[in-house]
Parts: structure tokens; C-alpha cells; sequence
């Protein structure tokens, strides 16, 4: 069984049309266009010749990613590793399907929203935090009961299978907390601010590091990649509930970053 290409990007993308982001340096929606017919569908976090090898090795004729191939102006050269991601597409008629901050705000299967699902916040209790490009692509919310740095670095940990680390003191105690995946340890200050006392995020640079030290917010780092799983396979269960049809498949990729 299968549907068409132009079904699924239309569902795609009305999925996000409520989080359109048009300052976004993505080029969201569809950036290669491949087979017409999809019987078969991949996603994964980053857009990468692993990836795409994945998806080739899958019979996937359709990947959707985070972090889609075109950025700011496109390629301005198809050579290199540029020339090797396209010809792996082209060759195996596979359609690549981006969708970056909007993934990241999306208040239901949002890479945020499925790390305050992690920590037990109510939808209710959640409220927009940092702002990207003409977006919030973040949240921020008391947690339902006071806690520490620690004991929410432990829960990420066991519900996310992989490490989470607190830069700080895991004593500290927390009730209000941001969080913002992958790169956005620049919005410690904005979580300080906002009366925060964790912020929890993908990586953590030095001066970040120092801004947190001296404002008292504690940094709960789990790494970009690890912190962005949680929007594509929100979207896989979306178009997998939709299309009970189609195969849908994981290709996991992790950088440990």
C-alpha cells in the first residue's frame, strides 16, 4: 500500500502551519523531491549521509528530518559532500522532508513539549520561552512539585536513555524550569530572567557556562542530538496514525553532542 508524495507533504505541512516560521534559516517543507508514490517512510534528526544511507537501505522513498540539507541562501556549490548527500537521494528516489524551528515550538509534538512530557508538566502550566527568528521555540513552566537540578537530570536520563548532566550544583533546588533543545544555552539569561532556576538543553558552551555559574541557573545538558529526537518521532506516530499504511521507520544517528 501506499499513498502519494504530494498527500503526505500536504499533511506534512499543515501539521506546521500554525508554528510557520518565516525568519527561519531552514528551508522548511520539501527540499528534494523523490519517488511519487511512498510506501514507505524514514525520520531521523539530521539530514547526513548515514541518514540518507539508512534510508536507501530501508526502501524508505520519503525521510523526514530536523535538520533538513538547505540553510540561509542553499547550496552554493553541489560538490563535495553536497554533491554525495544528492546524488544518495537522487539515486534512490528518495524525497527529503525539513522542518526545523517550527519542530522545535510545536506545542503538542514539539522536541520542547516532548521534554516537558519527560518531566510530568501539564500543558496548562507551560508558557512560551525564547524566542528565535519569530518564534518561541522553547517553554517554561513551574514544575508540579519542587525538586532538584539532579533528581531532574535522573528522570531525563532513564526516559530518554541516554545521559543527562547538570552543570551547576544537582543540589540546588528548582521549581521553575526552561527548556530549549539543541544549541540554545544562549538563553540562559533569558531563564534567569523569567525566574528560572534550571535551564535544560542540548550543549553547553564556555561563556554560556560562566552566564550560568553567575546568574545561579542551573544547566542540564543532555546533548544537541539526544535532545531533538523527541519532535521526529512524535511527527512518526502522527503520519503513522494518519496512514496506517505506510511503513514508518527510526534511523538513529547519534553524535554524542
Amino acid at each position: 500500500m501506499s499513498i502519494t508524495r504530494k498527500e503526505l507533504t500536504d499533511y506534512l505541512d499543515s501539521l506546521f502551519e500554525d508554528f510557520a516560521c518565516p525568519e527561519d534559516y531552514s528551508r522548511n517543507g520539501l527540499q528534494v523531491e523523490g519517488a511519487e508514490e511512498v510506501s514507505t517512510v524514514a525520520f531521523a534528526v539530521d539530514a547526513r549521509q548515514a541518514t540518507f544511507q539508512a534510508a536507501a537501505e530501508q526502501h524508505a522513498e520519503f525521510l523526514f528530518c530536523h535538520h533538513g540539507l538547505f540553510w540561509g541562501d542553499g547550496l552554493p556549490r553541489i560538490v563535495g559532500l553536497n554533491a554525495k548527500h544528492i546524488k544518495t537521494l537522487i539515486r534512490n528516489d528518495i524525497s527529503l522532508y525539513g522542518m526545523h524551528l517550527p519542530l522545535d515550538a510545536h506545542t503538542e509534538i514539539g522536541n520542547n513539549a516532548g521534554l516537558a512530557d519527560v518531566l510530568g508538566i501539564p500543558t496548562d502550566a507551560r508558557e512560551p520561552f525564547a524566542f528565535v527568528r519569530g518564534v518561541y521555540a522553547g517553554v517554561i513552566a513551574n514544575l508540579p512539585e519542587p525538586t532538584t537540578a539532579g533528581t531532574l537530570a535522573s528522570i531525563l536520563t532513564k526516559n530518554m536513555n541516554s545521559p543527562f548532566a547538570v552543570y551547576g550544583d544537582e543540589t540546588a533546588p528548582v521549581l521553575r524550569v526552561a527548556i530549549a533543545s539543541g544549541k540554545s544555552a544562549s538563553e540562559v539569561m533569558s531563564a534567569a530572567k523569567h525566574g528560572a532556576q534550571a535551564l535544560i538543553t542540548g550543549e553547553l558552551g564556555h561563556v554560556e557556562g560562566i552566564l550560568a555559574q553567575e546568574l545561579g541557573v542551573q544547566m542540564i545538558t543532555g546533548g544537541h542530538y539526544i535532545t531533538e529526537t523527541l519532535g521526529p518521532k512524535a511527527v512518526m506516530a502522527k503520519v503513522q496514525a494518519r496512514f496506517p499504511e505506510l511503513q514508518c521507520v527510526w534511523l538513529d544517528a547519534p553524535t554524542d553532542l
